[in-house]
């Protein structure tokens, strides 16, 4: 009875040693490589492996079924993962490849690498490479996540990319893709179920997205060079998308509140949008094809809808640097539309106050709108087909008034001020350097 007893014992003993036990393996081929493997906790697993000379890995597990993967080929590359106080998290770090068959098909040198994990269940994936033409170098990635559930993936393929990433909060998801050299991306996420994903294709790109509260999302993609993307949102469930192709463009979107969605397309070089949106439910559109065109979008309010599409040269419809032009809504449920088609073509709508409708439409070169709205229930519609030609609009003080403008041809003028309720009015300008003033009020 006593040696039943015994055996029981031995073998619950057993047990508990293997279930708690940890694994580390090591493989160093080259010299003066440095790995240092700290786990401390239950079923951790690391594994090291380093083909080259002068490379550095430290990996820290405290915690319980921890998992850490890290590759570096080639020489001068530095990996540091921490995972700290929690459980089923992973971390996998490639400065360059090792395929499954041990054959080394991509190399990294002078990478540096930080992982850093706080929580649980966190996965953390970043990869160096090089192009397949020339070395992986002295790209730099940064990874700390705070919480439950969060993902990252990094991949750096070229020479001098520095990727930033910090998460705080549960579930949220962030992918960073780099191919080229010299690109910056900054991403911070704080709150739950927030998406992020920057993709740069190109040199000299920078990508900044921060995003503050619950299930937003944030799509930036720069194909070209030197070009500049912002995304900072603050609130719940809002969805921006920037997507810029070519040289030097730049796009600048802030949101705060619920609901809300921004979309930039811009295809061509030295584009510019800076596009705001404060409230709920407001939807705000910018699409730029061609060269030096510039669009500001401000609004401030509940379920506004802004559409601004410019295709040609040179176009206008707002400049940051003059705050009042460009596609400005204060108030709620007003919709602006500028369309303009050609080159040096300059339009602007301002709206204060509720259910206002402003439609700009300009075909041709160098025409000029301006559009403005006090009031509520008011319609402005201005169309220009030619060249040179321009349109004044004030609804002051209004309710339920409309104005409608027509001018085809050259060097046109109309000018349209109304005050009061119920006022109409319509202006029709066919051929060259005509004239129209309207005054109505009550």
């Amino acid at each position: 009875m006593k040696k039943m007893i015994l055996c029981a014992a031995a073998l619950t003993f057993g047990a508990t040693v293997f279930a708690q036990s940890n694994e580390s393996e090591v493989i160093s081929t080259g010299n003066n490589n440095t790995s240092t493997v700290t786990q401390t906790g239950s079923i951790n697993n690391s594994e090291v492996e380093q083909r080259g000379d002068d490379n550095t890995s430290t990996v820290t597990s405290l915690g319980r079924n921890n998992n850490s993967k890290v590759a570096q080929v080639d020489d001068r590359n530095t990996s540091t993962v921490l995972q700290d106080g929690g459980d089923n998290n992973t971390s996998r770090v490639s400065q360059g490849q090792i395929d499954s068959n041990g054959n080394v098909p991509r190399t990294g040198r002078d990478n540096i690498s930080e992982v850093t994990q706080f929580g649980n269940a966190n996965k953390s994936v970043v990869t160096q490479w090089d192009s397949n033409v020339s070395l992986g170098e002295f790209n730099e990635s940064y990874v700390v996540q705070t919480g439950d559930g969060n993902e990252s993936t990094v991949a750096q393929i070229g020479d001098f990319n520095i990727s930033n990433m910090d998460q705080v909060g549960d579930d949220n998801l962030s992918d960073v893709d780099q191919t080229g050299n010299t690109n910056i991306s900054d991403v911070d996420q704080d709150g739950m179920l927030n998406d992020s994903d920057v993709d740069q294709l190109g040199d000299n790109n920078s990508a900044q997205v921060d995003q503050s509260g619950d299930a937003n999302i944030a799509v930036s993609y720069s194909g070209g060079n030197g070009n500049l993307s912002r995304i900072r949102e603050s609130g719940n469930d809002n969805n921006q998308n920037t997507y810029q192709l070519g040289d030097d463009n730049r796009s600048i979107v802030r949101i705060n509140g619920d609901l809300n969605i921004g979309d930039i397309d811009q295809v061509g070089d030295r584009n510019n949008v800076v596009m705001e949106l404060g409230g709920d439910t407001n939807n705000g559109l910018v699409n730029q094809l061609g060269d030096d065109n510039s669009a500001l979008v401000d609004v401030l309010g509940d379920n506004n809808d802004v559409d601004v599409v410019q295709t040609g040269n040179s176009n206008n419809a707002g400049d940051d640097f003059l705050p009042g032009d460009g596609a400005n809504i204060i108030g709620d449920d007003n919709q602006i539309e500028i369309t303009q088609t050609g080159d040096f073509n300059d339009g602007f709508a301002r709206t204060t106050g509720n259910d206002n409708a402003s439609f700009t439409t300009q075909t041709g070169d160098s025409n000029i709108s301006f559009t403005t709205q006090t009031g509520d229930d008011n319609t402005s519609i201005v169309t220009q087909l030619g060249d040179d030609n321009t349109s004044f609009v004030t609804q002051d003080v209004s309710f339920n008034s409309t104005s409608t403008v027509l001018q085809d041809g050259n060097l046109n003028m109309s000018t349209v001020n109304q005050s009061g309720d119920f006022q109409t009015s319509t202006v029709t300008q066919t051929g060259n350097m005509n004239t129209s003033t309207v005054t109505q009020g009550n």
